[in-house]
Formats: C-alpha cells, structure tokens, sequence
C-alpha cells in the first residue's frame, strides 16, 4: 500500500467530542477521489495534535 495525497474539496460539518477523556474534532469532507466523489470523517486529536481517517 502506498501513500496518497487527497485534496478536501469542502468540508460539509464539524464538531467537538471528547473519546475517553481525550477531546476530538470530527470533520466531516468531501473529495474526488479517482473521479469518484467521496465522503470521509477525519478525527483531530488535540492533546496529541494527531490527525486520524475515521470513516472512509
């Protein structure tokens, strides 16, 4: 498996959550993606200043 760079064309909702203790940012977002128009959530872990793909 290789690495892919993906552009965001929009994102379409955002929110704060706390998962364990640990507060989060959920983005929800918009891509074309080898022509096809997808939707994914990204995680922002802020303590950490992660970033992680959630849903795809």
């Amino acid at each position: 498996m290789s690495n892919k760079v993906i552009k965001i064309n929009k994102v379409l909702f955002r929110e704060e959550e706390k998962i364990a203790g640990n507060r989060m940012i959920l983005y929800r977002c918009e891509s074309t993606i080898n022509d096809i128009q997808k939707i994914f959530e990204l995680k922002y872990e802020i303590s950490t200043c992660k970033w992680f793909l959630f849903k795809m």
